[in-house]
């Protein structure tokens, strides 16, 4: 469901050398990352056969991608299934999304509220992308009923994190006044940094033209001085890593 998932990993977990004390898991970790994926796959199959959870997170992003073995969806579900009985947060966010588009993999239907769970239990864990996609149910009202102030709160906490389409959607919230007090200056600030997240990193194209119609939005209502002071709070937060903004 996610084309940067690898990303998404090593921005979670950091560094997982030594994680499990298995060198067969980074050597198999080595040879992703270079896009040896067979090889990485002689690596990972084992360990995540044993239990390695991990490495049934990586064989699960292998199938679906079709990654040095043929697209499987379905045993990209189970692995990620797998992973996400463990507690994994990426493994629990990917089985979130299977249930959210539903139709991926035969018998397994759209399922919004199992969806919302899965997210739920892996934005907890402070999972940037679980908790936007978290707030995005809160939003749409999709597994649960919706609760602009609760989407508002996880668009947040994903944003902080400096997770792009968290802070485009964050963005909006302040200018449209859902589930906070309108805020041009405070949405404008939110949609520029995403702007240069989007600028250095490979998100959709989709969400990169949401921000840049909604930059042009605001600049329509906004003063030239209201504008100056939002890109300057930007460039405050910016600093500050997005913390406390």
């Amino acid at each position: 469901m996610f084309a940067t998932l690898f990303v998404a990993i090593s921005i979670f977990f950091g560094s997982l050398n030594g994680v499990f004390g298995d060198n067969n898991y980074q050597k198999g970790l080595d040879a992703y990352e270079i896009g040896h994926f067979h090889t990485a796959i002689s690596y990972f199959r084992p360990l995540a056969e044993q239990g390695n959870v991990n490495a049934q997170v990586y064989l699960g992003i292998m199938y679906e991608k079709g990654q040095g073995v043929p697209q499987d969806m379905k045993l990209a579900f189970e692995w990620f299934a797998a992973a996400a009985l463990k507690g994994h947060p990426v493994a629990q966010t990917e089985l979130g999304a299977f249930y959210g588009q539903g139709t991926v993999v035969p018998g397994v239907p759209k399922d919004f509220k199992l969806a919302y769970k899965w997210y739920a239990k892996a934005a907890e864990q402070g999972f940037a992308k679980a908790q936007f996609l978290l707030g995005n149910s809160y939003l749409t009202g999709q597994g649960v009923p919706k609760d602009f102030k609760l989407a508002f709160e996880w668009f947040a906490k994903s944003a902080e994190q400096g997770f792009g389409t968290a802070q485009t959607f964050l963005g909006l919230m302040y200018g449209r006044g859902k589930g906070i007090p309108q805020d041009y200056i405070k949405g404008y600030m939110w949609i520029n940094l995403s702007i240069t997240q989007f600028k250095n990193t490979t998100y959709k194209t989709k969400i990169k033209n949401v921000a840049n119609r909604a930059i042009n939005n605001f600049e329509k209502k906004m003063t030239p001085e209201q504008i100056a002071k939002a890109q300057e709070l930007a460039t405050q937060c910016y600093a500050k890593k997005f913390k406390g903004c």
